[in-house]
């Protein structure tokens, strides 16, 4: 997601976006899957400053049940990309 004042942040996740894309393409035909996951803001050391602490937060859980469900996925199923918010935003 883009955000007003940081134009290289977003910029770097986006290329991180293709280059996945790229891999993702470039594997897929020898059985390796390749997924983005997408977590809002997460509660972790790098977002307890005092300009989020406003901010509603995902849990750490919250990204690690989105990592084994993509990793749980039906062996002939690749799960792309995963943009994961918090509900209550």
């Amino acid at each position: 997601r883009a955000w007003v004042g940081a134009g290289a942040y977003t910029a770097s996740k986006f290329g991180v976006m293709g280059l996945s894309d790229t891999l993702r393409e470039e594997v897929r035909g020898r059985g390796i899957r390749v997924t983005d996951i997408l977590p809002g803001m997460v509660d972790t050391a790098m977002t307890d400053l005092p300009e989020f602490a406003e901010r509603v937060k995902l849990d750490t859980d919250d990204v690690v049940s989105m990592v084994l469900a993509a990793l749980t996925a039906a062996p002939h199923a690749m799960v792309k990309r995963i943009d994961l918010r918090n509900l209550s935003v």
